[in-house]
């Protein structure tokens, strides 16, 4: 079932018309004329079918309506702030790898790992860059490349991290691991 909220463009126009007791203020801010944001204050009006501000010829002021919607509102935004804040710190606050590989490799054999990788390591994002088997890997684009070759057509230096065949879980945690210690 489809969300009924009010049209955001018209919150955002509302609450800083409110915070800064001026249309001219709040369009100056939200870098639009005031015009503009009194039609989205209106419309937003029209919507909750309540008058938001008493309005005169230079002021506005909020109606008892207008205090209740903007006091409920700010601690919603306020909430939304906080969160969306705490979630680009913790982000910030991580180690990145990325890693290069075929696109066939990463979506049958390295992204089924990172769900467990990532619980393990909450500490470390894996972010995965693809390229056709045909092209050359981009060593300015990753951390790691993974490739597949056989040691008579190599001709760059290159660390096996395994031969033969290994668990997914293991060896995925091994190549990171080692990668990230180094």
């Amino acid at each position: 079932m489809r969300r009924r909220l009010p049209p955001l463009n018209a919150i955002v126009a509302f609450e800083s018309a409110a915070r800064n007791k001026s249309f001219k203020k709040a369009g100056d801010e939200l870098c639009v004329t005031s015009s503009a944001i009194s039609h989205q204050v209106r419309f937003l009006e029209d919507w909750l079918g309540l008058k938001l501000f008493e309005r005169s010829t230079r002021a506005i002021e909020l109606t008892d309506s207008g205090i209740r919607y903007i006091l409920e509102l700010g601690s919603l935004l306020d909430r939304l702030e906080k969160f969306s804040n705490s979630e680009i710190d913790r982000r910030k606050n991580k180690t990145i790898i990325t890693i290069q590989t075929t696109d066939s490799f990463a979506s049958r054999w390295l992204i089924p790992g990172l769900s467990e990788f990532e619980a393990l390591h909450p500490g470390i994002v894996i972010k995965i860059v693809t390229y056709d088997f045909r092209d050359s890997l981009r060593s300015s684009e990753a951390d790691l490349g993974i490739l597949f070759m056989t040691d008579k057509n190599t001709t760059r230096p290159q660390t096996p991290i395994t031969r033969g065949y290994y668990s997914r879980k293991k060896y995925f945690r091994c190549a990171i691991l080692k990668l990230y210690k180094t």
